[in-house]
């Protein structure tokens, strides 16, 4: 069995949604990444936009690694460009929907099991509009890619969007550096439930 998840921020929003994780087992637990198995997370340039400050994005998405980590226990690994079959792979678009929809970034979620037991998340890319700004209003005024990355990588990792705007995963950007209070207890839930070797 093959699932696939798409969750996109905007930067306004007619409604919120329901709070939830982007998808639960067969068995009832929710879709969420093998726990002791490190996961490369990697940065596709080909789309960059020109301007880019490389270090700076880079130094951001390592520390936004760094608090999911923190608070989902997963094992999060820099690989550079090297591909893998299981990964995280931060992406740049230009593709006509996200702009004209006031879609600034979404996450495409890969998931697999065997319709049984737990379906694991195997892959996740998220794109973000190569033209988006930081400082500009549609990023909440952010001056890093923190709160754009810490929302979408909540995506990468099972979550879903909630109608909390206290918490990284509402729909709407709201300029967080950090996980909040419900975005931490839902990190947890997808995150490592026992111990590792």
């Amino acid at each position: 069995m093959l699932a696939f998840f798409a969750a996109p921020v905007s930067a306004t929003t007619d409604a919120g949604e329901t709070p939830s994780f982007l998808g639960k087992s067969p068995d009832g637990t929710s879709v969420r990444w093998e726990e002791c198995a490190a996961i490369p997370w990697r940065v596709n340039w080909t789309r960059a936009p020109k301007n880019i400050r490389r270090s700076d994005f880079i130094n951001d998405a390592r520390a936004t690694f760094k608090k999911l980590n923190k608070a989902t226990g997963l094992n999060f690994q820099y690989s550079r460009n090297t591909k893998a079959d299981r990964e995280i792979v931060l992406d740049f678009t230009k593709e006509r929907l996200v702009r004209d929809k006031g879609v600034l970034a979404y996450a495409q979620v890969h998931a697999g099991g065997d319709g049984v037991g737990p379906t694991r998340i195997i892959r996740a890319v998220v794109r973000i509009d190569r033209t988006v700004k930081l400082g500009e209003q549609a990023l909440a005024g952010a001056k890093s890619w923190r709160p754009l990355l810490l929302h979408e990588l909540g995506h990468a990792v099972g979550l879903d969007h909630t109608t909390d705007k206290d918490q990284v995963m509402h729909e709407e950007l709201q300029g967080y550096n950090s996980y909040q209070s419900g975005d931490l207890a839902a990190l947890r839930e997808v995150g490592v439930q026992g111990t590792c070797p």
